[in-house]
């Protein structure tokens, strides 16, 4: 989920120089604070609604007020390694359900295979492939509970070459096919384990 806000949303004492940035602007999920993830959930509820202008400004405020504590923040100019994070994100959020590779990617942004590796392994410490998996796979699982799309829909909609793939990746992660996960009503959580190992990054 993405929440781009009008800086004005943030008030003043959020408002620092346009020269400055996070030095890494991932926050890992063992510091995110519970605010955050009630007011992201709020804001996606609030979303289509026009006359709750004040409360997403209030909820956009509690998200950075319990974020900006864990960012050290540097001169722009000194810090082009998140640049280059926050193009990743941005790519695999737009490009995640497509037939894409590392090297499309790499392409794409300018930047070597190896350099964007690096950043999956030092950042969401986990690799291209599996990255692009999660995304596919926590869509696939909001689908199978919020849908009443075909499991074969959900699958290439989703980016999926083949139900097979599709319904091995999903069991592989969640423990159970898709069809028992739609049965079971579950929202998407993943494998713990799964889920440590990628860290659960925060882009904000």
């Amino acid at each position: 989920v993405y929440v781009l806000a009008d800086p004005d949303y943030a008030g003043r004492e959020f408002l620092r120089s346009g020269q400055q940035c996070p030095a890494n602007p991932v926050i890992p999920a063992r510091k995110v604070h519970p605010d955050i993830v009630y007011a992201m959930k709020q804001l996606v509820r609030e979303w289509d609604n026009p006359d709750v202008d004040e409360a997403r400004r209030a909820l956009v405020l509690l998200v950075l007020a319990r974020a900006m504590p864990e960012y050290v923040m540097v001169d722009r100019t000194e810090v082009e390694s998140s640049d280059i994070v926050y193009r990743v994100v941005e790519y695999m959020s737009a490009h995640y359900r497509e037939n894409i590779a590392l090297t499309d990617m790499a392409q794409a942004l300018g930047q070597s295979p190896y350099a964007l590796s690096r950043v999956f392994s030092g950042v969401f410490h986990t690799n291209f492939n599996r990255y692009l998996n999660r995304l596919r796979l926590d869509l696939a699982a909001q689908l199978l509970v919020r849908t009443d799309y075909s499991i074969t829909d959900i699958c290439y909609h989703c980016g999926f070459e083949s139900q097979r793939t599709f319904n091995r990746a999903f069991r592989e992660y969640f423990r159970m096919t898709p069809r028992e996960y739609r049965n079971s009503g579950l929202e998407a959580e993943g494998d713990e384990e799964e889920q440590e190992d990628l860290k659960e990054p925060w882009l904000l």
